[in-house]
């Protein structure tokens, strides 16, 4: 199963890690510093808003569009 880097950069903040434990990113901050390049949003380390806001705008990462919700 292949992660979209948004998707894996989200698992990574919740504390879930992949690859047999190998580590995709440095530390959280990386992870997060993903999300914002990709999103264009800013919702720090907290991985509920991170959720819900990709979830309400999955239209945004598949499609390179940034849209704010």
């Amino acid at each position: 199963m292949r992660l979209h880097p948004i998707s894996l950069a989200l698992q990574f903040i919740r504390g879930r890690r992949t690859f047999h434990d190998r580590r995709p990113f440095a530390d959280e901050a990386e992870a997060v510093a993903v999300l914002r390049r990709l999103t264009g949003q800013d919702f720090g380390m907290d991985a509920e808003a991170w959720g819900t806001w990709l979830r309400n705008n999955r239209h945004a990462y598949r499609t390179g569009d940034r849209t704010e919700s």
